[in-house]
């Protein structure tokens, strides 16, 4: 039905005034195909739930304490931005079908051997493993819709891409948290069990068979994705671990910082330097290119919204369950699931510039709302902000990729999706750690300053442990003026998005051949 709805326009021809040219018409069997890696791409946002959900019983039953915990996570981290620069090389040597069920089987072989790790090097060498294997494939899907996604119908693999970008990380929230809650942590390994298969089938069946490339590993950019991944690597680990080391009062987070920046600067200057760079830099004098890859840091702020600071407010301040907080993120993925749905149909009629300039207004909006929240609320009081930014997300996804990749052609293709994902995963490691920030700094300044105001203006009043008990509500009171304060600010970063959408050109998508 929704492949029956495209019938949109041309496409603004790119820089060498020819339209870029497209892949053979979709299938069914094609759609399978896609179909599959994101089921695949959904099974690897339930491997990164780990730390989300069981932190605490990795603490006591490996005996390690909170900061050697964390490093369970950023195992999974330093190997997904790795991996972002390499996975759409690897596909156009190996092809998009073998890449995608390497990294499948890669990723179900590492989660079926995590809850049996028999020491903490162990688990984080197999998470280490997992996050090859699942950071690999959301990459390998946006790959894999500009390869074999025409352009009248790509807006279609856009959809896909924006489903898992948007609504499955929250699908997979409250999947594992009722998981977790009713079985305990590690059963949410052996989901990726029962999924990946079904995926791998998916992919083997629908994804065209294509002979190796051997040849064009002669002529590879192997110190250009070295420099990148570590660069990456490095940059995730230093914003990953920074508010727990406290960022630059840490020398370890000071030398991370440096190192990445030194590591951003070798990789410009070489892939300037050489005949066939990895990414070819001067794509971002491309208007719409730089506004797409610019658009991607609110958006990816955006995704904040619900999967943090609701979940957070749920439960520090509301004492929520992760099991409660998740079937509240369920309706929000709901409703993405619904507006992915009918993005192909959008965009056939209205102007790719207003659809994404109103998902970012809606995310404005909705953060808006938010700042309103006081102690009394409930998570659920949450709903029409959260619901508001839900609806904007999958519009700004789909927006930006038609934005970004208007004018791409094909020999372009592989450096644009490279840009895009390294791009989209920074600013998504960047926004939490500045969320995570703002909260905590934010909760810090109102509680000294509401503690200090209670205290002294009762101190004649009261007696015993009156004034600790009055301490302990205005840090209650400042999470929650903290909260408001974090989405005032996603409020204000996608505002700044969305003037960022006025500089875009005009865009147009491909009228189906006649």
């Amino acid at each position: 039905m929704i492949l029956a709805l495209l019938a949109p326009r041309p496409l603004l021809p790119g820089p060498d005034g020819k339209p870029p040219a497209g892949a053979p018409p979709l299938t069914w069997t094609v759609l399978l195909g896609l179909s599959g890696t994101v089921l695949a791409a959904f099974a690897s946002y339930l491997a990164t739930r780990l730390t989300s959900f069981a932190l605490a019983d990795l603490t006591g039953g490996f005996g390690v304490g909170p900061d050697e915990a964390a490093w369970v996570a950023n195992a999974y981290n330093v190997a997904e931005i790795a991996v972002v620069p390499l996975a759409p090389w690897l596909a156009s040597i190996i092809s998009p079908r073998r890449a995608v069920a390497f990294s499948i089987a890669l990723l179900t072989v590492a989660s079926a051997a995590c809850p049996g790790a028999g020491d903490y090097r162990g688990l984080i060498a197999l998470r280490f493993l997992q996050g090859l294997g699942g950071g690999a494939l959301i990459p390998l899907l946006l790959g894999t819709v500009l390869r074999f996604t025409p352009l009248h119908q790509r807006v279609v693999g856009f959809a896909f891409y924006a489903l898992v970008t948007t609504a499955t990380p929250l699908l997979s929230e409250t999947l594992s948290g009722i998981v977790t809650d009713t079985l305990g942590w590690q059963p949410v390994y052996y989901l990726d069990l029962l999924i990946s298969p079904i995926a791998l089938v998916l992919v083997l069946v629908g994804l065209p068979i294509e002979p190796l490339k051997l040849e064009a590993l002669a002529d590879a950019d192997y110190p250009g994705m070295l420099l990148l991944a570590v660069c990456a690597s490095t940059l995730t680990t230093a914003l990953d671990l920074g508010q727990r080391l406290d960022w630059f009062d840490s020398s370890l987070i000071m030398a991370l910082f440096v190192a990445s920046a030194l590591l951003l600067a070798a990789f410009v200057v070489w892939e300037l330097s050489i005949e066939k760079p990895l990414i070819h830099l001067r794509l971002l004098l491309r208007r719409n290119l730089a506004c797409g890859l610019l658009l991607i840091i609110p958006f990816s702020f955006s995704l904040l919204v619900t999967s943090n600071v609701v979940a957070q407010y749920g439960v520090q301040v509301r004492g929520y369950r992760q099991l409660q907080v998740g079937e509240i993120l369920l309706w929000a993925a709901l409703v993405q699931l619904a507006v992915c749905a009918s993005t192909p149909f959008l965009m056939r009629r209205i102007d790719t510039r207003v659809v994404l300039a109103f998902g970012l207004a809606l995310v404005a909006l909705g953060c808006r709302l938010a700042t309103f929240i006081d102690s009394d609320w409930a998570v659920t009081d949450l709903l029409p902000s959260s619901i508001t930014v839900a609806c904007g997300q999958p519009l700004i996804m789909v927006g930006l990729l038609l934005t970004a990749t208007s004018t791409l052609q094909p020999q372009d293709a592989l450096a644009g999706a490279t840009l895009f994902n390294i791009v989209r995963t920074i600013a998504g490691t960047i926004g939490g750690a500045i969320v995570g920030a703002v909260l905590t700094v934010r909760e810090r300044v109102h509680s000294a300053t509401l503690a200090d105001h209670l205290v002294r203006g009762a101190q004649s009043t009261l007696t015993g442990g009156a004034p600790a008990t009055l301490a302990a509500h205005a840090r209650a009171q400042s999470t929650v003026m903290a909260t408001a304060d974090a989405f005032g600010m996603l409020g204000t970063i996608a505002t700044i998005g969305l003037l960022i959408s006025l500089a875009i050109a005009e865009i147009r998508i491909g009228r189906k051949p006649a």
